[in-house]
């Protein structure tokens, strides 16, 4: 038996109570008087302000894993009683709908979180999520990273990451992105909740519409960023909703704060604001316009830093987006624009009316696409019909403006999340208007979440039933990393060999390398960069030795006749881990000639990927 990676729950929940305890800072009578809106605002502004002042030590050269350890620590006693305080009291379930709902949603909860706690293996995860702030960690400072353009998105949710990193490795991040799962779920009951005037079956319909979809559960058990974003833009929208009901310039502020920290996420998170806007703009009148100055001012405080750091560092707030900006490159440009056209189906607007048919006909168009129901599409169109309210009416004209945007921005399924979590929180009343309609509307219901729930059981069992024995034991850390990533063994035997800065090519997924990496990647190191200066960063990075996948070194003009053969080593390239289909790759180690190569291995290690 290995050590169950379940276990690493338990530090990740620490992580959870430590943003809980920062946020504590936050005055009482600044709060709302709902308990569960009180205590996911308390936790999102401290998660928000953690990920800024983590960034800051880095900046700072203090990134360093015992102080992170030690912060954490001790804000974590200090949000644990503030979770015994929360006054949320018993979830009181009258109904057999109640009951079910929430025995449903515990249990693929609870899937999520085991599955979630197994070793980081998503591509996206190994490439930057949590390869940046590792080699970060190892280095003891934060630094930019010219050679992963992606690493220039705002990191709010990677700082999180960092965090679990420090108190227990990859398995301990990993779980924090199950515990931001859990968040989500919490706050789209809650919005449920009220749009369903406070009653609970709402809430749990609500949460139940997203949750049991096949992307939910991939995004949680990935480490991506998307289910951390969906939080605060739900909380965002939650204060707008009440905002338009009450006019408490109190909840337009916090509105405004929570879209700030959806921006400090990733650039989605901007785009994400037309799902909190529209309600918090059509109930602005005079007399908020310096609350609307506010709550402004709460976004630019808790997002604009990333943007700003961009500015500085790079000459384009969202690098390299719209125009690009230092070291970008005519060949970086080409392959972004080669990568925006990945995705989509590539027809008119008009398709987009047909687009829960596309993800699911087209799911591979969309990546993933067949991970979206259609549940939740028509739970919010039969809101209209029997629940409309004049919030709901506007929330899906809002979600319907975002899908717009992410048709011609990024058309990928789990960029969707934010939309979907608002369709679901529409879509709650009126699954609870339905079961209230007698022994007809109780079977209607009845039915209908049998079909959801198969919907969601085919792709959450396969996407978390690799990730089951590791979790329990069963399976040793290495073992499964190797059978998820086809590359582990191959990876730590070149970093074995390797002395100083190990480059990649062909390869940019850094996360499992043994020492110090940098990957040869756009803009830094595009294939239009002149060759000296193309030389010149790899010195400055302490490049001494190449691993090439492929032939990915035969691509690489600047490096001709400066790349000595050292090893070859045999591996997989896991093409889907659902399927557990790879296809065969081959790794070449290469030194670097001393005329290309760093004079000497580096104390640390640079602070790129």
């Amino acid at each position: 038996m290995s050590l169950p990676t379940v276990v690493f729950l338990v530090p990740a929940c620490a992580c959870a109570l430590s943003w809980l305890g920062l946020g504590r800072l936050v005055p009482g009578r600044l709060l709302p008087e709902d308990p569960l809106l009180c205590l996911l605002t308390r936790t999102a502004a401290g998660a928000t302000v953690l990920g800024l002042a983590a960034y800051a030590l880095g900046r700072a050269h203090a990134y360093w894993s015992p102080l992170l350890v030690s912060v954490t620590i001790l804000l974590a006693l200090a949000g644990a009683p503030a979770l015994r305080r929360a006054r949320l009291g018993r979830l009181r379930l009258g109904s057999p709908a109640e009951r079910a709902l929430a025995l449903l949603l515990a249990a693929a909860l609870a899937l999520d979180l085991v599955a979630a706690s197994a070793p980081p293996t998503s591509a996206d995860a190994l490439k930057y999520h949590l390869a940046l702030p590792s080699l970060w960690l190892r280095a003891g400072s934060i630094g930019d990273v010219f050679s992963v353009w992606e690493s220039f998105n705002p990191f709010g949710i990677e700082m999180l990451y960092g965090q679990g990193l420090a108190l227990g490795g990859g398995p301990c991040a990993s779980a924090v992105g199950g515990i931001l799962a859990v968040l989500a779920a919490a706050a789209v009951y809650g919005l449920g909740r009220e749009l369903g005037a406070g009653t609970r079956l709402a809430g749990l319909a609500a949460a139940a519409l997203l949750v049991l979809e096949g992307v939910f559960t991939w995004s949680a058990t990935s480490v991506f960023v998307e289910l951390g974003l969906t939080f605060f833009v739900v909380l965002a929208a939650w204060y707008a909703l009440r905002f338009s009901r009450r006019g408490a310039a109190r909840d337009l502020v916090w509105a405004g704060a929570m879209a700030g920290a959806a921006a400090g996420t990733k650039y989605v998170g901007l785009q994400a604001w037309v799902l909190v806007a529209p309600l918090a703009l059509l109930a602005l009148r005079r007399r908020h316009l310096r609350a609307a100055a506010g709550a402004l001012g709460a976004a630019a405080l808790l997002g604009g830093p990333w943007y700003l750091k961009n500015a500085i560092v790079a000459g384009n707030p969202v690098y390299p987006l719209g125009g690009g900006g230092k070291w970008w490159t005519a060949d970086s440009q080409r392959m972004l624009d080669e990568l925006g056209a990945a995705y989509g189906v590539h027809a008119g607007l008009a398709r987009i009316l047909v687009l829960p048919v596309d993800l699911l006909a087209h799911g591979n168009a969309f990546d993933r696409g067949q991970y979206v129901g259609t549940a939740i599409f028509v739970a919010a169109l039969l809101a209209l019909a029997v629940a409309r309210t004049r919030a709901a009416v506007v929330l899906v004209a809002s979600a319907f403006l975002y899908a717009v945007a992410w048709w011609y921005l990024s058309p990928q399924a789990r960029f969707l999340l934010p939309a979907l979590a608002i369709l679901a929180a529409v879509g709650g009343p009126a699954v609870a208007a339905i079961a209230r309609r007698g022994r007809i509307g109780t079977a209607v219901l009845v039915l209908g979440g049998l079909g959801v729930a198969a919907d969601w059981a085919a792709p959450s069992v396969a996407l978390t039933r690799r990730a089951l024995p590791v979790a329990v034991g069963a399976v040793s850390q290495a073992a499964y990393v190797e059978r998820e990533t086809g590359t582990y063994r191959a990876l730590r035997a070149a970093s074995g060999r390797a002395r100083g800065t190990l480059a990649l090519a062909g390869y940019p997924f850094s996360y499992y390398v043994g020492g110090p990496a940098v990957v040869l990647g756009d803009p830094e190191f595009a294939p239009d960069v002149a060759t000296a200066t193309f030389r010149a960063r790899l010195r400055a990075d302490s490049v001494r030795f190449l691993l090439a996948a492929g032939d990915a070194a035969g691509s690489l003009p600047a490096l001709r006749g400066c790349l000595a053969p050292v090893a070859r080593y045999r591996a997989r390239l896991v093409t889907s881990r659902s399927l557990g289909t790879s296809v065969p790759l081959s790794f070449t180690l290469y030194r670097l000639r001393r005329a290309c190569a760093a004079r000497a291995a580096p104390a640390v290690g640079p602070q790129r990927a």
